[in-house]
Formats: C-alpha cells, structure tokens, sequence
C-alpha cells in the first residue's frame, strides 16, 4: 500500500477524471449529486498532515470535509484558517461525552454538561466557520458513546443539518 501524498494526489486526479464529483458532507445532505465522492478527513492527531492533504486538494480544485476536535482547534487556528480560507467545510469531531463521563456510565448532571461543553466548543469552532455537521469521536475503551448525548437533546436545534453516523444511510452509499 502506498499512503504518500503523490499517490492521494493520483487518486482524487483519477476520480475527477471518471466523473467523479467531490462534494462536503453539507453538500451531500442538501443537493446530493450522483457521482460523488465526500472525503471526510478526521483531524485526531497531527494536524500538519492534514494541512498537507489540504494543500493537494485545493491545488486540484477538490473542497473536502475536514472534522476537527476542538483540541485541534485550539491549538492550530493557523490551520484552521487556510482550511476555510481554501474552501474546505469543517465539522465538530465532538467527544463531549465522554470527556466528561470518561469510560464509565453518565448522570444527568454529566450528561448536561456535556451538552453546554458541546455548545460551548460548537460555538468556538464557529468563529472559523458556519458548523452544520458534527461527527462523533469514539473513544474505543469506553463503554460510553458521544452519540448517547442525542438521546437527550436535538442537535438539529443548534442549527447542525446533520451528524455523519445518524444521518447518512450508509446501505445507500459507499
């Protein structure tokens, strides 16, 4: 497997070349296109690379979803500024949850300061960009999952159109 930025350069150059139409997640939700490609990019660590992959795909013409926890937010506004300043779309990769209720099960009082938490690092990621699609960050040893925080509250009220692991019906698409 060759993982260097020459051969992803390749790739979205030969998809562009099959018809392929690349499109963000908000895109995707409120004007699907037939043949499309959504490349969603988790910013989890190292947050140069991704910078890096940023630059191919702008120089190609290619806007890619870029889903950022607000770690990476904080520490690399830089970043985060080329991402919407070259057209990218950036997401809340939001681990709210399970910050506040680590790997064991959640109270009420923990489960609505993860939803403040949640507007709170929502709002920050706002300052670079109009948010409307969050995914949830797993977090593999805990039993507890970021998505649980929904089952309490309606992040469609907080103007998100959609959220990658609930709203995408992934039997449809590959």
């Amino acid at each position: 497997m060759d993982f260097t930025f020459d051969t992803y350069r390749k790739l979205l150059i030969s998809l562009r070349d099959h018809g392929y139409y690349f499109q963000t997640f908000e895109e995707f939700i409120t004007r699907p296109s037939g043949k499309s490609v959504i490349l969603r990019h988790d910013i989890d660590r190292k947050p140069y690379n991704a910078l890096r992959i940023a630059e191919i795909e702008a120089s190609l013409g290619v806007r890619a979803s870029y889903h950022l926890r607000i770690r990476t937010v904080i520490r690399t506004p830089d970043i985060i500024n080329y991402l919407t300043k070259t057209g990218h779309e950036l997401a809340y990769h939001y681990e709210d949850l399970t910050s506040v209720a680590g790997s064991g099960k959640y109270t009420q009082s923990e489960i609505e300061e993860a939803f403040n938490s949640f507007r709170k690092n929502l709002a920050l990621l706002r300052q670079f960009y109009n948010v409307k699609v969050i995914s949830m960050h797993g977090v593999p040893y805990s039993s507890v999952s970021n998505r649980d925080l929904w089952r309490y509250y309606n992040y469609k009220k907080e103007g998100i159109i959609c959220e990658s692991y609930l709203d995408i019906d992934y039997s449809k698409v590959l």
